[in-house]
């Protein structure tokens, strides 16, 4: 028969066990496919359908956009709890160009956000009029994959025949993670400027070699 502080003693041990491996083995619900938007105009809905989703207008680079997002989803989206963005361009817009900075170590502090080489639309984000995003990343709580996330979404008019690529402004945005915090803490997006794309053009061009870059 156990004694009080035995039985004490035992409960705090299992209790400990249990919250040891609750923290290093828990991790994130990933996607849920069954709900994955199929197009702009679904995320779209999903993002004006929750009733936390925020509308706010941005003018970048003498262009205005309309900017949707929820700082983080409901349990029950595609992507739970990550923000999601939805960004409406003006007509001159056929495309979209997004670049990553991060530190996560294996992606070098920068990427384009796109498909992969061999499938379209490589490098551009999408070859659409409006942008939408509400990116995944594995996390558990004890473990982050990186600080921050922040991308730099730029609209587009592309002309294949003259090769051009004239931007029409661009919003930035993302998440970070902080060890206090279970769930990604939302970005708020502001817009970019002409020295933005400047810098972000450079890791465009080489992907898009024998197209001029032409500022609207």
């Amino acid at each position: 028969m156990f004694k009080p502080k035995q039985f004490m003693a035992i409960i705090i041990i299992v209790a400990c066990a249990m919250l040891t491996k609750m923290a290093f083995g828990w991790r994130n619900p990933g996607p849920y496919y069954d709900v994955r938007p199929q197009t702009d105009l679904a995320l779209y809905h999903m993002i004006c359908g929750d009733p936390n989703h925020k509308e706010i207008a941005l003018a970048s680079m003498d262009h205005s956009f309309k900017v949707y997002f929820v700082k983080n989803m409901k349990p029950n989206s595609y992507n739970p709890y990550f923000p999601a963005i939805y960004i409406q361009a003006h007509d001159e817009c056929n495309g979209w160009l997004q670049v990553i900075n991060t530190d996560r170590p294996d992606c070098y502090g920068r990427f384009i956000d796109t498909t992969p080489k061999d499938q379209e639309p490589y490098p551009f984000y999408n070859r659409n009029k409006d942008f939408t995003d509400n990116p995944i990343w594995s996390y558990g709580l004890l473990f982050k994959p990186v600080s921050y996330w922040i991308g730099h979404a730029y609209a587009v008019h592309v002309d294949e025949e003259q090769k051009t690529i004239t931007c029409l402004g661009g919003v930035s945005w993302g998440y970070r993670f902080v060890w206090w915090w279970l769930r990604p803490i939302m970005i708020l997006p502001v817009a970019l400027d002409k020295k933005d794309w400047q810098t972000d053009w450079k890791t465009f061009q080489i992907e898009l070699p024998g197209y001029k870059n032409i500022e609207s």
